[in-house]
């Protein structure tokens, strides 16, 4: 039966709220211990980047990130245990353990959903930019040799072989740690988690920066470049339906990427959580449009797949195998994706609109820690906290600037976080009912 009342967002309301009531003093707590472990990590990193190199610096970054990680999933681990949903720790190991085993298995997916909104950019960039300072004033003081534009770049991120060597070694020592985990100390975990965290961080930079190039760089591509003007020239033709294209797209584009970016933090707490109910996109139907709209979708759906599966099989062998190739690669982040959003989608179409419009709103007060986006600081939350605070020097506000950004972050992350677990809880509370995980 499709849930078009408002019970859904109501009861996601309720559970939002007594998430936040019985564990926001642990939350911020735990929120600010993790802020002042990168605050401390990218101090260090930086003075062994401006003494020793960026290179060096850039094998530090990597537990930043890594404490970024730390801190969210205590804070979902906190927050279960105020909800019914299963323990994943089920075969007697200590909490020690099954720590370090949740962050060892959700490393690499959440990395890659971090990289996908460039959350995992948002301490490297402040990395960056203080190491560029540093080395500037390091060398107007004196106390560093001066350096030419070019020579300084290649000292703050070198590219030479450098990198992909620790990358390297970075995946093949992790991988000797996790296999011989049991006749190793429980401390070699640690340096598995760290390895670990080590090899995706360089390796997302290095795709990102390297391999993949910059937007400049993927804007100049003959097919980009052939597609632009192709466009132009047709929308030249046809003003009218270049307003609309435009109008489309300045409207759709930014709900798109609303609705992506709470699935993906949705599908945070799954790789977390082990509650993974079995559900089908037929239940998902018949959830969000009712009975017989949802048979109608499921049977579209199925005769296209169907359809899309026989042409893929027509494919040569060795494509089909590279490409599966491909896909495993990525540990099933793709898989993850699509669950969640079937998932989702068992809470019908009325709670998860509300849900993707209260985690906005949570991102309009305060994007950081949400996404990551160089040219979005602050949200209106802080903008209303400066106009109480009403006008000073701007050495006044450069030196507790960044004690209210930590304030703010530390009143709406938490609750961010409560939301995403709520709907979470909400949504396999109704894809574990047995009318919605029955295959129809």
């Amino acid at each position: 039966m499709a849930t078009w009342g408002i019970s859904g967002p109501v009861d996601l309301l309720r559970r939002t709220g007594i998430l936040w009531w019985r564990c926001w003093p642990r939350l911020i707590g735990v929120w600010l211990l993790g802020w002042l472990a990168r605050y401390w990590l990218i101090k260090l990193a930086l003075y062994v980047g401006v003494h020793f190199g960026g290179f060096w610096g850039d094998l530090i970054m990597p537990l930043a990130a890594l404490a970024r990680l730390s801190t969210y999933i205590l804070m979902f681990l906190v927050i279960r245990g105020e909800t019914n949903l299963p323990d994943e720790n089920t075969d007697g190991r200590s909490r020690y353990q099954a720590f370090v085993g949740i962050v060892l298995k959700t490393i690499l997916p959440v990395f890659v959903l971090f990289a996908a909104w460039r959350l995992i950019l948002a301490d490297y960039a402040l990395y960056l930019g203080s190491l560029n300072a540093d080395l500037s004033y390091a060398a107007y003081s004196g106390g560093a040799p001066e350096r030419t534009l070019t020579q300084a770049q290649e000292f703050m991120t070198p590219s030479d072989w450098r990198a992909y060597l620790a990358i390297l070694i970075a995946f093949v020592a992790r991988g000797a740690l996790t296999r011989y985990s049991e006749k190793l100390p429980a401390w070699t975990q640690l340096v598995a988690v760290y390895l670990q965290a080590l090899w995706v961080v360089l390796l997302l930079n290095a795709a990102s920066n390297r391999l993949v190039g910059s937007p400049k760089w993927v804007s100049e591509r003959k097919v980009i470049v052939w597609y632009t003007e192709q466009k132009e020239r047709f929308f030249a033709h046809f003003s009218l339906l270049g307003q609309v294209w435009k109008w489309i797209t300045d409207a759709v584009g930014p709900t798109v990427l609303a609705v992506l970016l709470a699935v993906t933090w949705i599908a945070i707490v799954g790789t977390v959580y082990a509650a993974r109910p079995q559900t089908t996109w037929a239940g998902a139907s018949q959830a969000a449009f009712g009975e017989l709209q949802g048979s109608r979708v499921t049977d579209v759906a199925s005769r296209t797949g169907l359809a899309a599966k026989a042409r893929w099989q027509r494919l040569p062998v060795i494509v089909q195998t590279r490409a599966s190739e491909i896909f495993r690669s990525l540990l099933g982040i793709a898989d993850q994706l699509r669950d969640t959003l079937r998932l989702t989608v068992h809470s019908g179409p009325v709670t998860l609109c509300f849900f993707g419009f209260v985690f906005m709103a949570t991102v309009v007060l305060d994007p950081n820690g949400a996404y990551f986006n160089v040219y979005v600081t602050d949200g209106y939350m802080w903008r209303g906290v400066a106009m109480l605070l009403g006008p000073h020097e701007w050495i006044w506000w450069a030196s507790y600037r960044e004690s209210f950004r930590t304030a703010i972050g530390a009143l709406i992350d938490p609750l961010r976080i409560c939301l995403v677990v709520a709907m979470y809880w909400h949504c396999v509370e109704r894809a574990s009912r047995p009318s919605v995980t029955k295959e129809v």
